[in-house]
């Protein structure tokens, strides 16, 4: 079979192999979404009553599916999404880094139909990194068995699949295409070979994720300098160029994030959280074992406990994103790394546990990543990527290499250990129904002190938490334990049975049956991590935001207390909220509005809780800015509001005073139209006829914006508070306003210099002829992760390129 006939082959087989999982949601008949979770409010239904397919993954329904319509809209009228006037009074959307405006897979949703393109958004993820792990693969020169392991797995690692409905998939799909390039470039040098360097690097960036995107950088800069030093620096400074290139092309998606960060909070207050880099963080071994079963500590999804919280240890996507299969970390991964030769396998051993190290906190990797600039600022947890790419990695070779694995006294021991811990672990799963008393007893008493704590959760809500709780825990984590038994004794066989084949010729059979089992590991553990929902549970509705259509329409803005219609939710419905649940926000905006929050320690942000206390505190700031309705589970005080609407399950107080700033009569999202014939007088009731008034906007001041009036352009400057204010000439009743930040404009004439200067570099002959005397140095470093498979060939100058290395079936060396 050709290299092409094999790609094509291998694409197909991916996308039969993505479609296990997704299926439903591709053909339309589920949605691919947690959104299911707005049913735990009373706004919209039962509340604690219902268990949503998956609690954690507020993020995609709060932020990423809102915004991803957004900016569908903003694009399908011809305008670029620059501000978001659904969210904290305002505030930027290209910018903020997370909504991925220019991600390339994001083109299936704003071209297709929504909810159903987000399930193609998500298999369009899978399918390109799991194509980028096969081409280099192919480039590390193994063997069919090793590509194709590689390039099935690296998609469907924990990290793939729990961040899959986040940024960070987006931006870690791409990284096996910016290590091929640069080994491309480590190898050949030419123009083509920056090229391509540079548009992976652009297309790192544009996924949105900027700090998964800082970790790919440094792992691609780790593999040139394992690839290329000692020797020419000419290779690695290629490279930096080739980068910076590619930084330069993703301009338009870095400079308006770097902006805004300058305006926010979440810099300064993430460098508080992260500590000094003399200090010794607490490490988080506990969850080191999670790479190995992600579901140790159970999770979030529906029939699941959740016993993170209770040992002291992070969610399940932040401490499972290294898994990546049982018998790749405890068996492929160490043949890998003791029978292949070369640079590479030397490199993923290190990227995993360099990335352990970081992700679990463990000096001196976290203390030396908290002294560097930017990295000091960087949640290194995610470095998970770095794990799982590394375990994959040399799970590949190791299947490549299983002709040279042997069943040495050590190996003897290891395989022993694995059927001692299936039996540890049945052993636990019969143990556990026995404690069934002193769980629900713990679980009842937890629960009924959270209800002491809060207006939101009342005694009987209490009550159905715990019994769910143990029920969970009693019930169905037996399952689990039983299932990685299972998965322990099955590798414990295999094992056996190639031990038992020792000196036989045909390893086919035994290594499709060892992908076979990482296969069915990796989608049977994190099966329903990404929940597939009835498409009315997509965006459903509620009397609550009926009442809130007809009452509060935008420009009024909305706010809820409680654990009711949090941060973003209303942007869903085309309501405004006073909050924004993004990290990242206007430092105004959240230091003003700091009497709202209960809590006024920590990170300023507006996902701090609320209660109707805060209302009371900023009752004068929330009228300024045009907030005329707050919803709450529970009754407000006496007094509040000047009216109070029992709506379902729910109370919805009213402010019908008249705003004191300007009246906005049309908003559209970056363009705005402000009435000023009734705009409120200074006190005195008087004015002077020839001295222009300066009116508040009840909008959030960013610079970028601009006025006309019907006299000719009006300045704008920050107002009173986090306010925008305009100064009004005598006799100007209407003013029009429109975001335009200069440096978008700015960076996005530098990233279409930057896209012609890659086109050109590809479009460009290759600078040198290919050969070894052109390739030099770089060239026989590349040669020693050839397979030395019996009967293999070693490339010469005129045999195939790397990525077509071959394979053979030689015997089981014992």
């Amino acid at each position: 079979m050709t290299a092409r006939r094999e790609r094509a082959a291998f694409g197909a087989i991916l996308a039969a192999v993505i479609a296990v999982p997704l299926g439903p949601a591709l053909v339309g008949v589920r949605v691919l979404s947690p959104s299911d979770l707005a049913y735990v409010q009373r706004s919209f239904g039962p509340g604690y009553d219902y268990e949503p397919s998956n609690r954690l993954l507020t993020d995609p329904m709060l932020q990423f599916e809102p915004w991803i319509e957004f900016s569908r809209s903003m694009i399908r009228q011809g305008r670029l999404p620059l501000w978001n006037g659904k969210v904290g009074c305002g505030a930027p959307h290209l910018a903020n880094g997370q909504a991925a405006v220019f991600d390339p897979f994001l083109a299936i949703a704003y071209l297709g139909p929504m909810p159903g393109a987000l399930a193609w958004v998500a298999a369009a993820r899978l399918w390109v990194a799991g194509l980028g792990m096969f081409v280099l693969a192919g480039a590390w020169g193994l063997g069919g068995w090793g590509r194709w392991f590689a390039g099935l797995c690296y998609p469907l690692c924990g990290f793939m699949t729990l961040w899959l409905l986040y940024p960070l998939a987006s931006v870690a799909a791409w990284l096996p295409w910016l290590v091929a390039a640069s080994e491309r470039l480590a190898r050949r040098g030419d123009a083509r070979s920056m090229a391509a360097v540079s548009a992976c690097a652009a297309l790192t960036l544009a996924g949105g994720h900027v700090q998964t995107g800082a970790h790919c950088f440094m792992l691609a800069l780790a593999y040139m300098l394992f690839r290329t030093m000692p020797g020419p620096v000419r290779p690695v400074a290629s490279w930096a160029g080739a980068m910076a290139l590619g930084v330069a092309t993703a301009a338009v998606a870095v400079v308006p994030l770097g902006v805004y960060l300058s305006r926010s909070p979440a810099w300064e207050d993430r460098a508080v959280e992260m500590g000094s880099p003399w200090e010794l963080s607490s490490p988080r071994l506990p969850e080191v074992a999670c790479s190995a079963l992600p579901n140790l500590y159970g999770g979030q999804r529906r029939g699941q406990p959740n016993l993170a919280k209770a040992l002291g240890v992070d969610n399940q996507n932040e401490s499972a994103g290294g898994f990546s299969g049982l018998a790749t970390l405890i068996w492929l991964a160490p043949v890998g790394l003791s029978a292949a030769r070369g640079r590479v396998p030397a490199f993923l051993a290190f990227a995993a546990a360099f990335g352990a190290c970081a992700s679990f906190k463990l000096p001196p990797v976290d203390n030396l990543l908290r002294a560097l600039p930017v990295l000091d600022v960087t949640d290194h947890r995610r470095m998970t990527l770095w794990v799982a790419f590394g375990l994959v990695g040399l799970g590949a070779f190791g299947l490549d290499r299983l002709h040279r694995w042997g069943p040495s006294r050590g190996w003897r021991i290891w395989i022993g250990s694995w059927a001692a811990g299936a039996a540890a672990l049945a052993t636990a799963a019969a143990l556990l129904p026995a404690f069934e008393g002193p769980i629900r007893d713990r679980a009842a008493v937890h629960y009924s002190a959270a209800a002491g704590r809060s207006a939101d959760l009342d005694p009987e809500d209490a009550r159905v938490l715990a019994d769910r709780q143990a029920g969970n825990l009693v019930g169905r984590f037996p399952t689990t334990l039983l299932l990685a038994s299972a998965n322990l004794a099955g590798l414990t066989a295999l094992a056996s049975w190639g031990i038992a084949r020792r000196g036989r010729a045909g390893l086919g059979p035994f290594r499709a049956a060892v992908v076979g089992a990482v296969l069915v590991d990796l989608i049977a553990s994190l099966w329903g991590a990404n929940p597939m929902i009835a498409p009315a549970d997509y965006r459903p509705t509620g009397a609550v935001v009926e009442h809130l259509r007809r009452t509060a329409p935008p420009p009024a803005r909305v706010l809820a207390v409680g654990a009711e219609l949090p941060p973003n939710m209303l942007m869903r419905y085309g309501l405004a909220d006073v909050r924004n649940y993004d990290a990242v926000e206007l430092a105004g905006m959240a230091e003003w509005l700091g009497p709202l929050y209960d809590d006024d320690g920590g990170a300023r942000s507006s996902r701090r809780p609320v209660s109707w206390a805060g209302v009371g505190r900023a009752e004068g700031r929330l009228r300024a800015l045009g907030v005329s309705a707050v919803v709450g589970a529970s009754p407000p005080p006496e007094g509040l509001f000047d009216r109070v609407v029992p709506v379902g399950a729910t109370w919805v107080g009213h402010w019908d005073g008249p705003n004191p700033t300007a009246v906005i009569v049309e908003d559209r999202d970056g363009r705005m139209v402000v009435d000023l014939a009734d705009r409120p007088r200074p006190p005195g009731g008087r004015d002077d006829p020839t001295r222009p008034d300066r009116v508040a906007v009840p909008i959030a001041f960013s610079p970028g914006w601009e006025a006309r009036g019907d006299r000719g352009p009006v300045e704008v400057s920050l107002g009173p508070g986090p306010l925008m204010a305009v100064e009004v000439p005598a006799g100007v009743t209407r003013i029009e306003l429109e975001y335009d930040p200069p440096e978008v404009r700015l960076s996005l004439a530098i990233s279409l210099g930057g896209l012609a200067a890659v086109g050109l570099l590809a479009a460009s002959g290759r600078s040198r002829k290919k050969g070894p005397k052109a390739l030099g140095p770089a060239r026989n470093l590349a040669l020693e992760s050839i397979s030395d498979d019996p009967g293999g060939v070693r490339p010469g100058p005129d045999t195939a390129p790397l990525s077509e290395g071959r394979d053979a079936d030689g015997p089981l060396h014992v």
